[in-house]
């Protein structure tokens, strides 16, 4: 509830602007929503799609999907996707 409230009244988790701890939650919060460990959420979809469709954050995501597919069981794993 408390981070419901904070996205509500806020554009990112520290207020309008996208800082560090925006880099470490958006992410997060859209693989555990994934999953179905967190309710998927108004609030929760907005605040994850503002913060990942950020060109530097798509950038990152890419290099990240790159350098997983140099290791076997993670290329495995992405590949069943």
């Amino acid at each position: 509830a408390n981070l419901e409230r904070r996205l509500a009244a806020n554009r990112f988790i520290t207020g309008d602007r996208f800082t560090a701890a925006d880099v470490a939650m958006a992410g997060n919060m859209g693989y555990v929503m994934q999953q179905g460990w967190l309710p998927k959420r108004p609030g929760f979809e907005d605040y994850v799609t503002r913060a990942t469709d950020r060109p530097a954050f798509k950038r990152a995501q890419e290099k990240d999907q790159a350098l997983a597919m140099k290791v076997p069981a993670l290329a495995a794993m992405l590949q069943k996707r």
